[in-house]
């Protein structure tokens, strides 16, 4: 059976999937899956990464915690913006900002006083029109700004296709491998399946997924383990891949 008479594939939770014909169907199908698997790795992370099998997942948390790091530093810098803006545009700041440029002017000619009160009006006007919601997206902008200026793109790229090869246990190698691996045998041999970069990342995060499974199963066949019971990977051992 080729894949070209594939009239249907399967996923790994058995839901039934349209046939892949083209890059661009493979691609989206790829990038569905690992949002998905993704959404199931961050939900399960917390209970794994504090549990009592917690320094098994060590090489994985490191690996996920540098990769959104310059979301952090985004999210941080948006609410710094956001908590400044809401700040300086406050009722009582603007009462402090009014309080001492009345007092500079109080011994100044009546003249020069209106022309101050006049300006303090005018900025008033303008400190309300930056209003929450205008507060919000300034702070967003900044904030994606930070993110894009710290995030690098290819290191991103570079430890997910190596996320299987992790040591210990890897979240990302139990709940996206089967389908992704799925994915990628049911395109393999296809003409259009060449020079695409996000194919091609499927191809080495498939290849890598099948690395970590035979050692797993040469782990189990030497502890004398089940099948589907999980098994943590020594250091080093993908070290000279």
């Amino acid at each position: 059976i080729t894949p070209e008479s594939l009239s249907t594939s399967m996923t790994s939770s058995g839901d039934t999937l349209p046939k892949i014909k083209d890059a661009q169907s493979a691609r989206s199908r790829f990038w569905s899956l690992v949002q998905d698997g993704f959404v199931k790795v961050m939900r399960e992370a917390p209970s794994a990464w504090n549990g009592r099998d917690s320094d098994h997942y060590q090489g994985e948390r490191a690996m996920i915690n540098r990769t959104y790091s310059p979301v952090l530093w985004g999210c941080g810098s948006a609410i710094m913006v956001f908590v400044t803006l809401r700040i300086t545009g406050s009722k009582w700041f603007r009462h402090l900002f009014r309080s001492t440029t009345r007092s500079n002017v109080s011994s100044s000619p009546r003249s020069t006083y209106s022309l101050e009160k006049q300006r303090d009006a005018t900025a008033e006007k303008l400190r309300d029109a930056f209003d929450g919601s205008t507060d919000l997206f300034i702070s967003l902008l900044v904030g994606c700004s930070a993110t894009g200026l710290f995030f690098d793109t290819k290191r991103m790229e570079r430890d997910f296709v190596r996320a299987p090869l992790a040591p210990g246990r890897s979240l990302i190698a139990e709940h996206m491998c089967p389908d992704l691996t799925s994915l990628q045998k049911s395109i393999d041999g296809q003409p259009w399946n060449h020079s695409d970069p996000s194919l091609e990342m499927l191809k080495e995060f498939s290849q890598n997924c099948e690395r970590r499974s035979r050692v797993e199963a040469k782990i189990r066949q030497a502890n004398q383990l089940a099948n589907k019971q999980p098994v943590s990977i020594p250091p080093d051992t993908f070290a000279k891949l």
